[in-house]
């Protein structure tokens, strides 16, 4: 997110819950940002080794299973949307999980069916997720708690879906009255009209949700870094990290964990680039995945500039318009 002055503007490094959105578009933002020191957020795909996870990212289902209906191609690496054909998927890494995509690369509203992941005990009270396709009653990614008279094993406790629209949003569950039990998610796609199919990737439980709000402010001598605070219990305190590269190089700053919602760092170069990720660590051990802010270098606008003397035989005198632009 883009919160510098008059910039409110998403997008997402898609490699980064990170972060609000295609790069031909934030390009333009980020050129921006290196005017007023703005910063991108987005979403990286760095957590604990003991939440859950499933980003797809070996090209294949990890667990889940087709337990109704048929699909073409459920794991794909597209690169570009289909309706903007030049612009990036803002995906997590290369695969993710559609039910729209057939094996010959073309696309398909056709498909119907019901996919289910894994089993897990949940141990946090929030579950998210990146989920596009359509918002239609038959279109959507359940939270189940297990419950054998139910269909699927699936009693359906909370509900994402996308919004008509290829874009992945980042979407989080209230799973906090379930703490202790055995859930698992389940794709739901029974509808063959437009938009008639889910989008998902990046899905997460067991951790931690990524902290929210990213801002920076820079000044000549330090950046100051600052977030909304984790919206659940069991949070110990925060990370900072910073790199000038935004995929590699992160070093964490902080020697404990920061247990305010900002962080001041004075080691910062005031004329490089710098991106800053901010991770929520739990009671427990577990690290959520990270967001990004970008700040450039800093620029200072009411600077004095240089000055200029003009010299020649034939420079008799500058003019300057009087009145409206161009009269004079």
């Amino acid at each position: 997110m883009i919160v510098s002055g008059a910039f409110p503007f998403s997008c997402r490094r898609r490699s980064i819950r990170h972060k609000i959105l295609q790069w031909s578009i934030c390009s333009l933002v980020i050129l921006a940002c290196f005017i007023s020191g703005g910063i991108m957020q987005s979403k990286t795909a760095h957590a604990a080794a003991s939440s859950v996870y499933w980003g797809f990212e070996d090209g294949t289902l990890q667990g889940w299973q087709v337990v109704a209906g048929s699909f073409g191609q459920l794991i794909t690496n597209r690169a570009y949307f289909h309706n903007r054909s030049t612009l990036l998927y803002d995906k997590e890494g290369t695969y993710f999980l559609s039910t729209l995509e057939a094996p010959d690369g073309s696309f398909n509203d056709g498909y119907t069916g019901v996919i289910v992941s894994p089993q897990f005990t949940l141990t946090h009270p929030s579950a998210s997720m990146l989920i596009g396709g359509g918002n239609s009653p038959s279109t959507y990614v359940a939270a189940c708690v297990v419950d054998t008279a139910q269909p699927y094993n699936c009693r359906e406790v909370a509900k994402a879906q996308g919004n008509n629209d290829e874009i992945l949003q980042y979407e989080t569950l209230n799973l906090s009255a379930y703490i202790g039990q055995t859930i698992f998610f389940k794709v739901v796609d029974n509808s063959t009209a437009g938009w008639g199919h889910v989008t998902l990737d990046d899905v997460r439980a067991n951790a931690p949700v990524t902290p929210q709000g990213l801002a920076t402010t820079r000044n000549t001598t330090s950046v100051a870094v600052s977030w909304h605070p984790v919206p659940e219990a069991g949070i110990a305190g925060y990370n900072v990290y910073r790199s000038t590269s935004q995929t590699s190089g992160y070093t964490r700053l902080n020697s404990s964990l920061v247990t305010t919602t900002s962080y001041v760092d004075t080691s910062v170069d005031a004329n490089l680039a710098h991106f800053y990720a901010v991770s929520a660590m739990g009671t427990d051990g577990t690290e959520s995945e990270q967001n990004l802010a970008y700040t450039g270098p800093y620029q200072d606008l009411f600077a004095r500039g240089s000055t200029t003397n003009y010299t020649g035989a034939n420079l008799t005198g500058i003019e300057f318009p009087v009145g409206p632009i161009g009269a004079g």
